[in-house]
Order: C-alpha cells, then structure tokens, then sequence
C-alpha cells in the first residue's frame, strides 16, 4: 500500500503546484489586463490634452483650469500603470 499512498501523495501534491501556477499565471493576467485598460485611457487622455491646448492657444477661452485637471488625471493613470507592473 506503501507505494499507491506516494501515488496519492505525490498527485496531489502535483495537482497543488498545478494550482499554485494557475492562481499565479490569472493574477499576472488580471494584471496586464488592467494595464492595458490604463494604457487606453492614458492614450485618449493625452488626445484630449492635446485639444485642449490647441482650442487655447487658438481662442481667447481661458482652458488652464480645464488642462491641469487633464494633467492630473494623466499623471494619476501613469501611477496606476506603474502599481500595476
């Protein structure tokens, strides 16, 4: 019996670090998932950066209010990304 109990023992103790990695390779997957949602934001945030200065500097609308609360919002998704890596 001996050697069917280091089968068993041996299975389960495989099917745990199969578990183990699983668990792992899910959480790094959630993770670049995230990222990649960040990166999309970010990239959308700095089009819109981008609007907003060229609308200022071609009207006389005082948009600085409305840039540095982009500005803010860009360096708050740039922290993000880098918690998440």
């Amino acid at each position: 019996m001996d050697f069917f109990d280091d089968v068993k023992t041996t299975a389960s103790d495989v099917g745990k670090t199969v578990k183990r990695y699983a668990e792992t390779a899910l959480e790094v997957s959630k993770k670049k998932i995230t990222v990649i949602d960040l990166k999309t934001k970010l990239n959308e945030a700095y089009k819109n950066l981008g609007k907003l200065c060229y609308r200022n500097s071609h009207s006389e609308e005082d948009l600085s209010e409305a840039i540095n609360e982009l500005i803010a919002e860009i360096d708050r998704i740039n922290e993000a990304i880098k918690e998440n890596n």
